[in-house]
């Protein structure tokens, strides 16, 4: 029943006692569930796309063997059933692109065995706080919350104008450290800061992937160099954030892209394997701390200042991609990009190396290129109604002076 023009399903109640996916895809003219006490041995329930939907019935919380909800982008859907929260055998929600889905139920920790959420783009402001009960959860995304993608393209344009401030809710609950099973976190563009972040985060012992770029920290939280199994940290756009004090010594991946004010990394020598950094379009001079041993750098990306000080006689010879450390590294130890890019070293020191920021442009994941171009979409449609606007009033100005004398005569 996929991409059907249906408005509802079946005026009249059916009981189809055998039905365990029920798939209403891209039904883009449907504007309520039908009452799921037809379905009793319902297992799969999609509504992917289903952009006029704007409720599920109260009785979707009877379905007892539903294992997977697939919400994504029904752009009207304003709230979820408090009976949702009875869907005990729910595994996976997936409630991308509800750009007007502003909370979950409050008891959302009810699902016990749900192990994957999927939230981002929704106008969701806080999690309830049950949310840190759900200990069998391994996969949470939910970037790009509390509204932004639910504004209008003019409260977005305001919004760009002047700096976006803490919100006076904390997003996340005050713990979280019932999360045990929880192995990647992606908050990216939540407009979190420091005050807002839970402190036993961690004491989440299986996280291995967290991103939580483009927000607003001015020092990384000190709890995240406790997370025992943390692999990779995305902090990249994160404008504000000026030092990172400690990382965890599992960590691998570092990606601080666009951390315009960042001036400082943590010493690196406690990390346990070769980890790669990311600093691309770091505008200040980026100083890693002497100590580090510049051999157990796996590679570094750069397009912008970087201060490696102290380290004579490592680096032998400019390759056309980067560096070639003497014996260990081959060339593409430092990414440069373009194939033409060169740097002059005079002696043996390694000075500040300064790298043209426009000529080393990094391919910007996929969701991180779609802010872009809804930014760009926005402006243009901005600047389009302005001047619409300017060339109204000049024309009813003209007619009101047309008329004025038509009127004198």
């Amino acid at each position: 029943m996929q991409d059907s023009n249906i408005k509802q399903v079946w005026k009249e109640i059916k009981i189809l006692s055998r039905l365990k996916v029920l798939n209403l895809k891209n039904s883009k003219f449907l504007t309520k569930t039908p009452n799921f006490l037809q379905f009793p041995i319902l297992e799969i329930l999609i509504l992917e796309g289903c952009t006029s939907l704007v409720e599920l019935h109260e009785s979707i919380g009877n379905l007892e063997r539903l294992v997977l909800l697939n919400l994504e982008g029904c752009h009207n859907l304003r709230n979820l059933p408090g009976s949702t929260s009875n869907l005990k055998s729910l595994q996976i929600l997936n409630l991308s692109g509800c750009l007007k889905l502003d909370k979950l139920p409050e008891q959302l920790g009810n699902m016990i065995v749900l192990t994957k959420l999927h939230a981002d783009r929704t106008a969701i402001m806080q999690l309830p706080a049950s949310f840190g009960l759900l200990k069998n959860l391994e996969t949470v995304s939910l970037s790009g919350c509390e509204g932004q993608s639910s504004k209008s393209w003019l409260s977005r344009f305001s919004s760009w104008i002047s700096p976006k401030s803490s919100n006076p809710l904390h997003f996340l609950p005050a713990s979280i450290s019932g999360l045990c099973s929880l192995r990647r976190l992606d908050l990216y563009d939540c407009n979190l800061s420091e005050d807002g972040f839970p402190i036993d985060l961690g004491c989440l012992s299986s996280l291995e992937e967290l991103d939580i770029g483009r927000n607003n920290f001015l020092n990384l939280p000190q709890c995240i160099g406790s997370l025992p199994k943390l692999t990779t940290l995305m902090l990249s756009e994160c404008a504000s954030l000026q030092s990172i004090l400690e990382l965890p010594a599992s960590l691998w991946i570092l990606d601080a892209s666009g951390c315009t004010l960042l001036e400082t990394l943590p010493n690196l020598s406690n990390l346990k394997s070769s980890p790669h950094l990311y600093l691309a379009y770091c505008q200040k001079s980026v100083e890693i701390q002497k100590s580090v041993e510049i051999q157990k750098l796996e590679s570094l990306e750069i397009t912008a200042i970087i201060h490696l000080a102290h380290y004579h006689n490592q680096i032998t010879e400019i390759g056309e991609f980067g560096y070639n450390l003497r014996s260990r590294f081959p060339s593409q130890f430092l990414s440069m990009g373009d194939k033409d890019q060169g740097i002059f070293l005079p002696g043996c020191e390694v000075p500040n190396l300064r790298l043209c920021p426009e000529r080393h442009k990094r391919k910007a994941p996929r969701h991180r290129q779609n802010y872009l171009d809804e930014r760009h979409r926005d402006i243009k449609l901005f600047v389009l109604v302005m001047f619409l606007l300017l060339v109204t009033s000049v024309v009813l100005k003209s007619v009101q002076q047309q008329f004025l004398t038509l009127l004198m005569r």
